[in-house]
C-alpha cells in the first residue's frame, strides 16, 4: 500500500515546490528574477474566455542586463515588441511548447540609442504585449543597471 501514497505525495511535493518558487519572485505587483538565479519566470493565466487574465497587464518586469525571461503559458501564444523597440533583434516572439524564453543582451544599456532614457529615467522601458489567439494584454520590461 506504500505505492498509493508516493502517488499523492509526489506531486504535492511538487506542487507546493513550484507555488513557493512562484511567490518568491513577484513582489508588489512586480516579477523579479528566481532568487540564486538569473532568470525571470513569467506564469500567463487565461480568464474563463481564454484571453490572457487582465491583471497581469498591470506587473512590471524588472531585470539587469545578461538575465532572461521565460514565459510560460498556452501552448500558442507569443510575445511581441511595440514602437519597433525591442531588448533584441526580435520584433516578435513567437511560444515553443508554451514556452517564450527571451535574453537581455549584456551590453543594452551601453548601446547609444538608449543613453538618453537611461540618463533621464535610470533604466530603459519596453513596452511588450502578449497576444494568446488575438487577444492582447501590454505590462512593461524595465532594465535596470546592476
Amino acid at each position: 500500500m506504500k505505492f498509493p501514497s508516493k502517488l499523492f505525495i509526489v506531486p504535492l511535493v511538487f506542487f507546493v515546490t513550484a507555488c513557493s518558487i512562484a511567490k518568491e519572485h513577484k513582489v508588489n505587483d512586480t516579477f523579479r528574477p528566481v532568487s540564486g538565479t538569473k532568470t525571470v519566470v513569467v506564469g500567463l493565466p487565461l480568464d474563463k474566455n481564454g484571453a490572457p487574465d487582465k491583471k497581469i497587464a498591470d506587473f512590471k518586469i524588472i531585470m539587469n542586463p545578461g538575465q532572461k525571461i521565460v514565459f510560460a503559458g498556452p501552448e500558442k501564444f507569443s510575445v511581441f515588441f511595440k514602437n519597433r523597440k525591442s531588448p533584441t533583434d526580435l520584433i516578435k516572439n513567437n511560444s515553443r511548447d508554451g514556452v517564450v524564453t527571451i535574453r537581455i543582451p549584456r551590453d543594452l544599456l551601453d548601446k547609444p540609442i538608449y543613453q538618453d532614457e537611461l540618463k533621464k529615467n535610470g533604466f530603459v522601458e519596453f513596452n511588450y504585449g502578449v497576444d494568446v489567439e488575438g487577444k492582447e494584454i501590454d505590462p512593461k520590461i524595465i532594465i535596470v543597471r546592476e
